[in-house]
Parts: C-alpha cells; sequence; structure tokens
C-alpha cells in the first residue's frame, strides 16, 4: 500500500536514515575512545602522567576547554563554584545534557578532593539548530560553561594547597563531528575566608544563564498539568497549561525524554500570558522518579533577556 502522502513519506524517511547514519558515526567514535582508553591504560605502567587530551588532534582546535573556578581561596563548609569553559570554533557546535534527534550529550566528571561533594552538573540554556538531514540538535555554538556547585567539608582546614580535577568530553559538529575529550585540572588553597578567583565575573555570567527550577519563587508562571491515557494504558497525552505573570515572547520547548520510550512535543501555542503545550508519550513504567522526563521552556522576558525554567513531568499525577 502506498503512503497517503509520498512527500511527508520521504521526508521522513531521510530524516530517518540521517539519524541512522549520526547514530552509527556515535558508536563508532564511542568504540574508538573504549579502544584509546585501553591503550593508555596498557601504557601506563612506564609514564606518571596521564595524557591530557585522548580525542583526535583536531579536536582541539576545534574545541578548547578549561576549569575555572569563583574562588582562588576556599573555606570549611562554604560552597563555592567549578565551571568548565568551552571556547568552540566559530561555525561548529556542540550538545546539551539532551543533543536533540541525535549527536551525544557533553559531560564532565569531576575528581575531587576527599570530603567535598558536587551538584549535578548544571547547563546554561542552549540553543536549537537543524543538522544535516533535517535533524534538529540542541546545544551550543561560540562558547559555554557547565557549572557545578562544590560544598568543602565543615572541618576543612586552612593552609592547604588542593587538585581539583575535571574530565569533559564532547562531540563537535559542522557537517562533520569529531570527538573530544580532556582532562583538565586547577588548584585552590584553602584559608579562613573564602576570596574571589580572577574568574569570578566569567562564572557570574554564565550563572546568570542557567534555568531556574519551576518552584523557584521568580518563576515567571504557574502550571497546570493533565494527563490523558489511552484503555490499555500503553499510551499518553499531556496538555500543560502556562499561565504568565507577563506576556512572553518566543516561547521555546527543549525535551528532557526518560531513557526509555519517546517524548514528543506535538504541539505548543502562545496566546497572550498563556501558553499550551501537547506532549505525546509512551507509558513509562519501571522508571524511576528521578528519571522521568522534564520540560526546559525559554522565553524572552519584557527587559529583553532570554531565560529559562526546568519544569518536572510526573506520569504518575
Amino acid at each position: 500500500m502506498s503512503p497517503a502522502n509520498p512527500i511527508q513519506y520521504q521526508r521522513n524517511s531521510g530524516k530517518a536514515a540521517a539519524v541512522m547514519f549520526i547514530g552509527l558515526c556515535v558508536t563508532l567514535i564511542l568504540l574508538s575512545w573504549i579502544f584509546i582508553s585501553s591503550l593508555s591504560t596498557e601504557e601506563s605502567d612506564t609514564t606518571t602522567e596521564p595524557a591530557p587530551f585522548l580525542s583526535a588532534p583536531e579536536s582541539l582546535s576545534l574545541v578548547q576547554p578549561r576549569l575555572v573556578s569563583d574562588r582562588s581561596t576556599i573555606c570549611a563548609g562554604q560552597p563555592f563554584t567549578l565551571g568548565i569553559y568551552f571556547e568552540i570554533k566559530p561555525g561548529w557546535h556542540i550538545y546539551w545534557k539532551h543533543p536533540g534527534d541525535a549527536g551525544l550529550a557533553s559531560r564532565a566528571p569531576l575528581i575531587l578532593p576527599e570530603g567535598f561533594k558536587a551538584s549535578p552538573l548544571q547547563f546554561p540554556l542552549p540553543e536549537r539548530f537543524v543538522q544535516p538531514g533535517n535533524i534538529t540538535g540542541y546545544g551550543y555554538t561560540e562558547a559555554v560553561m557547565l557549572c557545578v556547585e562544590i560544598q568543602p567539608p565543615a572541618d576543612l582546614p586552612p593552609g592547604q594547597t588542593l587538585s581539583f580535577m575535571a574530565k569533559p568530553d564532547w562531540l563537535a559538529c559542522a557537517g562533520q563531528c569529531i570527538p573530544g575529550r580532556a582532562t583538565l585540572e586547577i588548584i585552590l588553597n584553602t584559608g579562613t575566608a573564602a576570596l574571589p578567583g580572577p574568574e569570578h565575573e566569567l562564572l557570574e555570567k554564565w550563572r546568570s544563564k542557567l534555568p531556574l527550577p519551576a518552584d523557584h519563587p521568580e518563576a515567571p508562571f504557574q502550571s497546570k498539568i493533565n494527563l490523558n491515557q489511552s484503555p490499555d494504558g500503553k499510551e499518553g497525552n499531556l496538555h500543560i497549561t502556562l499561565n504568565w505573570r507577563f506576556k512572553p515572547r518566543r516561547v521555546e520547548i527543549f525535551p528532557v525524554p526518560p531513557p526509555e520510550g519517546i517524548f514528543k512535543i506535538r504541539r505548543i501555542r502562545t496566546q497572550d500570558r498563556q501558553t499550551v503545550i501537547e506532549v505525546d508519550f509512551p507509558k513509562a513504567e519501571g522508571v524511576s522518579k528521578e528519571a522521568f522526563p522534564e520540560l526546559l521552556i525559554t522565553y524572552f522576558h519584557t527587559d529583553g533577556q532570554r531565560r529559562g525554567v526546568v519544569l518536572p513531568i510526573d506520569f504518575r499525577h
């Protein structure tokens, strides 16, 4: 039987093929990382210093990461912020924590001194871009700072010099994709009082680009979520209404789907001070509460600044 709409069918088939191709490329990249890592492990008996970069050499000219802190001196019990700052070559991009239809999420595992604790990695508001094959991607161009809040132990003594490390990896794309990986380090002193570091203002700039949680006192809307399920409980639809405190401009949705299943935005419509979002999904049985999807909602405030709010979606409502 021929499809009812051949043009749409061909477009969707081409997009599916492109997604499969990028997925294959990402798989090959991951396998190459595993192979390279195994080689570096075998050679570890003959060297005491790990190779700082485990990626293709050309990736260094595309993305240059560095580890920064908002404090040069830290002290007991007072939290501070570490940032992994990526400078990205014009025309290239790296990915958000959910890359979109295809790609690879940026990551930055940390190695901390004993007794220190880290928050989850915080991602600034991403951009939306269309990749070859009409594939939607979410990520960053030019530069981005991924932030982590660090909690020192309450009994941290002054007069120490401590090492903090990050091991970010990313995928840089612009027609072709090249993986990158680095080992970064920053040395901080401990004292009786916290002192600002030279990158304090840069970190403050990027912290202002982080989205707010939906329950934050400054969140700009109230949300109402209605769940409709099919009789067999295998499929569902979310109808989300946002009632804004003001009239927003250019409202966009960036979904973070659960590990299992599909999370598809069917429609988004903003009129005056109300936004209506319709989302299709299969029932996500067995998924932990922490893994339920969320929506990042970005908008332009009346002051002209682009801002965002993270709205968690619990299928068990």
